[in-house]
């Protein structure tokens, strides 16, 4: 695959409307491989001023093809499902967004399930990181870890990060009552 080229499965999309005026489409048959012409800037997105600021502490210009792709889509309420390589920011792609959705009512508003311990921990760094001019709290919720620790976490967090079996723990076992927007 050529280093600028992305698979972006999204769906519900109108194409035209999201893609035609910044980029070649050469293939609009569900898998689409889309040439980027490299436009955008960070600012573009019209994010909330304390996430442009972390942004901008974190040295971010240029969004890459992940997320120029994504984020639009994403803000607009829309589900997408990205494919890239390791390394190319699509925790920032989906997190981004998120974090400037965010009411910050005090709440837990978003819950991200990811599938190990490792990338659960890592997600939940950057979202706080991206977070953090915003005053959100991260929970990282994995299995092997005490439940206690975590429920107090949970308590002060606006955004969740958890694999799955034990979210499904703290759900099923009534530990936690939430409703995420």
């Amino acid at each position: 695959m050529v280093s600028n080229q992305y698979f972006l499965y999204p769906p519900k999309i109108e194409w035209d409307f999201y893609f035609k005026k910044n980029y070649d489409i050469l293939s609009t048959y569900r898998k689409v491989i889309i040439n980027l012409r490299n436009t955008m800037k960070f600012n573009d997105f019209n994010f909330k001023k304390e996430l442009q600021k972390a942004i901008e502490v974190a040295g971010f210009v240029e969004p890459s093809p992940i997320q120029e792709l994504a984020i639009p889509v994403i803000l607009d309420g829309r589900d997408v499902v990205g494919q890239a390589h390791t390394g190319t920011g699509k925790t920032a792609a989906f997190g981004l967004p998120i974090l400037n959705k965010l009411e910050l009512d005090g709440s837990v508003e978003a819950v991200i399930i990811v599938p190990t311990r490792e990338l659960a921990t890592q997600v939940s760094d950057e979202i706080f990181r991206f977070g953090k001019f915003l005053g959100i709290n991260t929970a990282t919720v994995y299995g092997g870890s005490s439940y206690s620790r975590q429920l107090k976490h949970i308590q002060k967090a606006s955004v969740i990060v958890a694999t799955p079996g034990r979210f499904l723990d703290l759900l099923r076992g009534g530990k936690i009552d939430i409703a995420p927007k």
